[in-house]
């Protein structure tokens, strides 16, 4: 985000601009008119007057054009420009959204006028109204997904590009935890549901091998409090730290869901110091205390001796692979046919165990077996069993690689 800030030489002109990205754009227009119709009120925000050009008109001043947001719920603003007389801090302030091309790219601008003597403080009005309007915004306590987006006109411009993420369905009692797994996840859930008693984020770090259900658990844990917080979910390999933590401090709460975190916290000699700093000072609560973490890693050796100490994460969670005592249970919660399932006997479950499976493997050892049997072209019996674990076993489980960029929360 652009910013500039300047005061003319008369004190009654004070004038502060910014460039943003087209959602706080789109959150920006939405608050005014909310708290110009009175949908919406601030103590100490008021608009008294609110006008708008129509697409891709001419600059003239006229009614905003408003309609229901399907889907999400709330306004939206058709106008590309309007104009707000906003009254703030004891003082009135002409507040101006703006869209418009530049060199082949469409900008968004932000603009506040100071029009009276004492009218001094433009851009701590314009970040107090981008922190409101997001926080009022339809994407508030939903689940989210957030990329971004370099300007190609002007590189230092990191955008934001924000979706409405599906997260399947599904309970920490439908996953296999034992009991010094399940508590402390239940605790981080109730912290986030009496967020407004305590207000005590908390900050974990899932380790584990592929398949022992890291990001099932987060899944778990945002349907167990959906409405409840803001949910953003990145891959650890992109984008800009302080801009998602900006963008989900202006949430509360907010829950930071980041996949394959070594990718952001690494080694601080490998190339990404700046992104770990950040990371660090982010963890160290100097900036938000509004922020929840929920971190996974395929290995905790790879994430930075100095971002997994005490203090910055609260808790270091090590996902083991589901017990083989509760391989058969898994089969049967998962496996519809009861003739796949007797399959599973003594034999089967000592070879499972043998070759220490994770609860992936075993649900999609389940789901091969089903297919072919539904399908009818084999004869499914033990041997066909141990054959197909034999096969499923050496393409899954060779050397793991650390990520590969395109798992966790990009398959949801």
């Amino acid at each position: 985000m652009n910013t500039q800030e300047t005061k003319n030489e008369q004190p009654c002109n004070f004038f502060a601009e910014s460039f943003v990205d087209y959602h706080y754009y789109d959150f920006g227009k939405t608050y005014l008119y909310n708290l110009f119709t009175g949908n919406l009120h601030h103590p100490t925000i008021q608009v008294f007057r609110m006008l708008g050009n129509g697409l891709n008109e001419s600059y003239r001043l006229k009614h905003i054009l408003s309609l229901d947001r399907d889907g999400l719920g709330g306004v939206f603003v058709f106008n590309d420009s309007i104009e707000a007389t906003v009254y703030w801090s004891h003082f009135h302030y002409e507040v101006v959204l703006t869209k418009f091309i530049q060199h082949g790219i469409t900008r968004f601008l932000f603009s506040v006028y100071g029009m009276k003597n004492g009218a001094d403080k433009p851009m701590a009005l314009i970040n107090e109204l981008l922190r409101e309007a997001t926080r009022h915004s339809s994407v508030a306590n939903k689940f989210l997904k957030v990329k971004f987006v370099i300007d190609d006109d002007d590189h230092t411009d990191v955008a934001l590009d924000i979706q409405l993420a599906n997260i399947v369905e599904t309970s920490l009692n439908e996953i296999f935890l034992p009991l010094e797994i399940k508590e402390p996840l239940e605790l981080y859930i109730d912290c986030i549901k009496e967020y407004h008693r305590f207000q005590k984020p908390l900050r974990y770090l899932l380790s584990g091998k592929p398949g022992t259900a890291k990001t099932k658990i987060i899944r778990a844990i945002a349907n167990e409090v959906k409405g409840k917080a803001t949910f953003i979910f990145k891959n650890g390999s992109e984008g800009d730290v302080n801009s998602v933590f900006s963008f989900a401090e202006s949430f509360s709460p907010a829950v930071i869901c980041i996949d394959d975190v070594d990718l952001l916290a690494g080694d601080r000699r490998d190339g990404r110091s700046q992104k770990l700093a950040e990371f660090l000072q982010h963890l160290d609560g100097f900036i938000g205390n509004n922020v929840f973490v929920l971190a996974t890693t395929n290995d905790k050796t790879l994430v930075d001796i100095a971002a997994s100490r005490p203090g910055r994460f609260d808790m270091i969670l090590d996902v083991s692979p589901i017990k083989s005592n509760h391989y058969l249970q898994l089969v049967e919660n998962k496996c519809s046919l009861p003739e796949i399932v007797s399959l599973f006997d003594d034999e089967v479950l000592e070879a499972l165990e043998r070759k220490n499976v994770t609860g992936a493997f075993l649900v999609n050892l389940v789901k091969h077996l089903e297919l072919v049997m539904n399908i009818g072209k084999k004869i499914i019996d033990r041997e066909y069993v141990l054959h197909t674990l034999g096969k499923l076993n050496s393409g899954f489980y060779k050397e793991p690689e650390p990520t590969n960029g395109k798992v966790g929360f990009e398959m949801m």
